[in-house]
């Protein structure tokens, strides 16, 4: 196999100081289903044909975001340019076990040993993602049977437009499935464009679940009105299989005026105008019965 050449990316821009929602009362035991941690890349090496160079950010740094905000739990998902190099996430993991789970980027020929290693720690599911450091759709039978076996979910990064075109293969996988940014719609394409067709009807006949998210693929500034009626559409159709991540640190962001509030995120939820029960629902008692609680003895 030829060797990779080190390609730098982008720089991004460092996430802003987070400060208190000002709209939405954060109910107790909420959760983050979706931030990462980024090591230094002397001792942490970034995949050498990344599109983008993250800034560092810590698992204290986290930590500060969710006492900030309110957030009992969070979700520490492997960033792809770690590749399968999940060090610094299972880093997290041991700092907080009473804290945060995880979700990493595995080989899928990986020995059960590391697999159950990962799971000793809290670690709760696998990922695929449409990224070249990152385990491919040609790895997705495979990296199911292995999540399936162990009861880990297989989070998937994926443009809409895949969700219509491999909708057969997704519908034959026996894991959970754990649908990343809202299914990453095409905003031009509307509800009713047959990707996010697609996608609906696949979660209705897989029972799959979804993180909700807004500004990744928006086309607006906070609050991302162009996003609300995909939003108000999942919820509609099943409110009890959805969670909520923030993409902290927000990386890949190189424009000042597009970098996200924290807190305008969780603001969102309050401008939606959802009643109590189903805010709680979505922020706590979801993502606690899909992934357990963390557990300090973890």
């Amino acid at each position: 196999m030829p060797m990779l050449s080190d390609m730098s990316g982008i720089p991004c821009l460092p996430p802003p100081r987070t400060e208190q929602p000002a709209r939405l009362e954060v109910p107790d035991g909420a959760w983050d289903c979706h931030f990462h941690v980024i090591g230094d890349p002397a001792e942490y090496p970034h995949h050498p044909q990344r599109s983008y160079d993250p800034y560092p950010v810590t698992p204290d740094d986290f930590i500060n975001v969710m006492d900030t905000a309110g957030i009992a739990y969070g979700l520490a998902i492997q960033i792809s340019i770690h590749g399968f190099d999940n060090r610094y996430m299972e880093a997290a993991l041991r700092q907080y076990p009473g804290r945060l789970k995880g979700v990493a980027v595995i080989d899928p020929r990986a020995p059960d040993a590391e697999l159950d290693r990962l799971r000793s720690l809290g670690v709760v599911g696998a990922r695929i993602l449409d990224a070249q450091s990152g385990v491919s759709m040609q790895d997705l039978e495979t990296l199911d049977a292995r999540c399936a076996e162990i009861g880990w979910s297989l989070q998937l990064c994926l443009p809409a437009r895949s969700f219509h075109e491999h909708r057969a293969r997704l519908a034959r996988l026996r894991s959970t499935l754990v649908i990343d940014h809202l299914g990453m719609p095409d905003v031009t394409d509307g509800v009713d464009g047959s990707d996010f067709q697609s996608l609906l009807g696949l979660m209705a006949e897989t029972g799959a679940w979804m993180k909700l998210g807004a500004f990744r693929h928006s086309l607006e500034q906070a609050p991302y009105r162009d996003m609300w009626r995909f939003i108000e559409t999942v919820v509609a159709r099943q409110a009890d299989r959805l969670i909520w991540g923030s993409d902290w640190p927000f990386v890949r962001i190189t424009d000042p005026s597009k970098m996200p509030q924290y807190a305008d995120l969780l603001d969102l939820l309050a401008l939606l105008d959802w009643d109590t029960p189903l805010t709680k629902a979505i922020l706590a008692d979801n993502p606690s019965r899909l992934f357990g609680r963390p557990a300090a003895s973890a």
